[in-house]
């Protein structure tokens, strides 16, 4: 039997958690039984690059990066473009991530005779409620859904009003290779943080989403007990200039670092002593894999399946949403307890390697593709 084709379309293929865990899943499939290639909406970013570079067939449907008026009257074109790339490809899988994808993929899949139309379900979305409501109008159009955790599955049965049976749960997977022999001196190092300050950190975006400003506020309260703290704040996003004035305004200009983007993510976290993400709204965050993959406790806000990562007093502590007091009594609590810390860390390794591993998450990937093989969904 030849391999089954799969076209995966994603909207952005730059280095977010989403854009590299796709790239791991295609890196991993089984090459005797399927055959991938990439299709992005907007201009190739790095990981799309880096696929193509190891010989994954790659396009770009030309939208433009940014989303603007402009994007949008550009939008029929991508769409005559995409089918034009479904009908030479002729997959036998559509495996969409991301929301414009996964609508515009709906589309050009029922149009260009695709077998079987996926969408990926990557978070539970507060912030834009019209998305919800476009899942709602074309989820017919769809063969199966994966979505990331239990709790992004249930807010789609709930919100958006899916089958259960549509939705198949498959978390992420961690490479946890990438986090052996690193240096965990080497970032102290590189920004001159003393051997004996505590250090904590977090990684992502820069968006009103990540909760960034309830880190700054947690850092600022935590600096009377914590003289010598330093934070890492890695990412780079919209947020920054007012990031950088509020830690300004809170005389944390010497304690918070900003490192902009970086790709270093498993020696960023090799440094810390703990991992925090205080964010507003999340699906399953790859960051805070990545944190326990290097041995980190984790201290985290309990949004979307952030629960299903983060087991209170096990693998970390969690705080809730919006509460900056909180955040920094968790925190307080693990920067006092060294060996709380290491026992919290170790088992969130131990989980990772158990349950969260990416060799799971490709099999259970390949799995479905093979289910839904003979099914079809068509406008």
């Amino acid at each position: 039997m030849p391999p089954l084709r799969v076209a995966y379309l994603i909207t952005d293929s730059g280095v977010g958690g989403t854009e590299k865990m796709l790239a791991a899943l295609i890196r991993g499939l089984d090459r005797t039984r399927f055959e991938p290639s990439l299709l992005a909406l907007k201009p190739l970013g790095e990981t799309a690059r880096a696929l193509a570079s190891e010989g994954i067939p790659v396009t770009s449907l030309g939208l433009p990066a940014r989303v603007s008026f402009s994007s949008l009257m550009r939008l029929p074109g991508a769409f005559r473009k995409l089918r034009r790339e479904l009908l030479r490809l002729r997959p036998d899988i559509l495996h969409c991530f991301l929301f414009q994808a996964n609508l515009l993929g709906r589309l050009a899949a029922g149009f260009s005779g695709v077998p079987a139309n996926l969408s990926s379900l990557r978070v539970v979305e507060l912030q834009h409620r019209y998305q919800l409501l476009l899942d709602r109008i074309t989820s017919g159009w769809v063969t199966r859904y994966s979505a990331v955790g239990e709790a992004v599955r249930r807010f789609a049965i709930e919100e958006i009003g899916l089958d259960s049976a549509q939705v198949a749960v498959i978390p992420n997977g961690i490479d946890l290779e990438a986090f052996a022999g690193l240096d965990p001196n080497r970032i102290r190092r590189e920004f001159r943080i003393p051997p004996a300050a505590p250090l904590i950190g977090t990684i992502g975006r820069l968006h009103p989403q990540k909760g960034l400003d309830l880190f700054l506020q947690a850092v600022s309260r935590l600096r009377a007990d914590f003289p010598e703290l330093r934070a890492l704040v890695a990412g780079e996003g919209p947020d920054r200039p007012g990031l950088e004035r509020l830690a300004a305004s809170l005389d944390l200009s010497a304690a918070v670092i900003f490192t902009g983007l970086r790709r270093d993510p498993p020696e960023l976290l090799a440094a810390l002593d703990l991992f925090v993400l205080p964010s507003r709204y999340e699906g399953m965050p790859n960051v805070i894999l990545e944190a326990m993959a290097a041995g980190k406790a984790v201290v985290a806000a309990a949004v979307g399946a952030v629960p299903e990562l983060v087991q209170e007093g096990q693998t970390g502590l969690l705080v809730p949403p919006e509460d900056a007091d909180a955040l920094a009594r968790a925190v307080h609590l693990l920067l006092s307890d060294a060996e709380l810390r290491r026992r919290l860390g170790a088992n969130g390794r131990a989980r990772v390697e158990t349950e969260f591993s990416l060799e799971k998450m490709i099999r259970l990937t390949e799995e479905l593709y093979l289910d839904v093989r003979h099914l079809r969904r068509a406008i």
